[in-house]
């Protein structure tokens, strides 16, 4: 749908009535068969108004679903703190997720201590997800980074159409280099503005997403739509796309199994999906690219004991479980959806400038 709502407009020919899509297309109508397609709009707005009812029936059912699971998930907040690393393990054992993590980022998510969702009360329609990060975190004194997805409840669709896509907090401050930021360059010095864009080369990180997105009001009906706005729409769909794929992924797919993401299990179905291999082809690829990288946990550069290290490989054995899926179209879509969000906030920064 917002998709549709960002298309732009233009004149499609015949009676251009301002903002109304469905008078310009009944005047391309037959005029002898005017009435019975009126007759038919009327119909559809009953079945609309049915819909609507359907669909905000479903959002409370969700409503009621996150309220009688709470006591679940606050169990499990409790023994998610006895595991090491649990939750950098279970988002990179997620395919849409583990592309924009980079060994830098498992780095800062060794301190994510817990991820929850809130569903927004009405008359709000939407999500908030909440990473809780611990107190001796030395990457940012941030307790929490979390997300808003709110969807227009005046929409009857199952469908999210977004209408605001906010973080909080809307800047991180790092204590030490941005993570989404390259070495230094142009000569800038470590005392330098950590913030300034011209001294940095942005480079691939999960705290990308952490970043609010200004969706534009659709433009009207009756306005043609340029190329360059044409692009900057492309550019902001994309970015949604992009957005709200990891968003979904951690609401509707690692939140509620988080164990099975942990311990690899879900690794070994997509495996089966993917590549329809037999259970112990899947079982066989996943140990073996599990096994290949015993010796990558070095990258962390942090002294552990035998027990935390049988524990930290599990990271690197998971993303090595991927490897053969990054050869897939899949993986190229992914990647290229990673860029066009990086490009987007680049372009909305500079409107913004403008």
């Amino acid at each position: 749908l917002f998709v549709f709502r960002l298309g732009g407009g233009g004149d499609i020919g015949g009676e251009n009535t301002s903002n109304d899509p469905r008078g310009t297309a009944l005047n391309l109508v037959e005029p002898s068969v005017r009435p019975f397609v009126e007759k038919l709009h009327s119909s559809d707005q009953q079945y609309d108004k049915i819909y609507g009812k359907f669909c905000n029936e479903i959002y409370e059912l969700q409503r009621k679903l996150h309220a009688d699971t709470k006591e679940i998930f606050k169990t499990r907040s409790g023994i998610y703190c006895n595991i090491p690393d649990f939750w950098v393990l279970a988002l990179s054992a997620h395919e849409d997720v583990k592309h924009a993590i980079s060994n830098k980022d498992m780095e800062i998510l060794r301190y994510l201590e817990n991820i929850e969702v809130e569903m927004l009360a009405p008359p709000k329609k939407g999500f908030t997800l909440r990473f809780k990060f611990r107190s001796d975190n030395p990457y940012f004194d941030h307790p929490e980074l979390s997300k808003t997805y709110e969807m227009d409840p005046e929409v009857p669709t199952l469908e999210p159409d977004l209408i605001s896509v906010s973080a909080n907090p809307s800047q991180i401050k790092w204590k030490n280099l941005d993570p989404r930021k390259s070495a230094m360059v142009d000569g800038a010095g470590e005392d330098d503005d950590d913030n300034d864009d011209h001294k940095y080369k942005h480079r691939p990180s999960f705290f990308h997403w952490f970043t609010s997105i200004d969706i534009p009001p659709p433009p009207e009906f009756d306005k043609e739509v340029d190329e360059a706005e044409r692009h900057y729409f492309k550019m902001i769909r994309e970015a949604l796309a992009a957005d709200c794929a990891i968003a979904y992924a951690v609401k509707d797919d690692i939140l509620p199994h988080a164990v099975e993401y942990y311990t690899g299990e879900q690794t070994i179905i997509a495996s089966t999906t993917h590549h329809h291999q037999n259970d112990d082809n899947a079982v066989r690829s996943y140990v073996e690219g599990r096994g290949e990288a015993e010796d990558a946990v070095d990258l962390l550069k942090v002294d552990y004991t035998e027990e935390e290290k049988r524990r930290r490989r599990d990271i690197e054995r998971q993303k090595r479980a991927y490897d053969e899926f990054l050869a897939t179209p899949d993986a190229e879509l992914i990647t290229k959806m990673q860029e066009n969000i990086r490009e987007a906030d680049l372009a909305t920064a500079t409107t913004h400038k403008k």
